[in-house]
């Protein structure tokens, strides 16, 4: 999380933030944080109801950076069409 910012193809892309929770007070501020941090953009999940989804993803990196070996240089993007 201390540079978000990678570069793909000789560009710079900067990768996403994700969050969730019930207090749309503090996710205007933890959106407000991820991008002051350099994230691109801070997509809100949803709710409370949510969070254990959020957690299973943030495991997926987990999965590929330390029991497959991939390194912490890794992040997640989304990409739209």
């Amino acid at each position: 999380m201390a540079n978000p910012s990678y570069s793909l193809l000789g560009e710079e892309v900067r990768l996403d933030m994700f969050m969730a929770g019930d207090n749309n007070y503090a996710k205007d501020i933890c959106s407000g944080l991820a991008t002051d941090l350099g994230f691109e953009q801070c997509y809100d999940f949803g709710g409370g109801d949510t969070v254990a989804l959020l957690e299973q993803f943030a495991l997926c990196w987990v999965n590929l950076a330390i029991i497959q070996g991939q390194g912490r240089g890794l992040g997640f993007k989304l990409v739209k069409r």
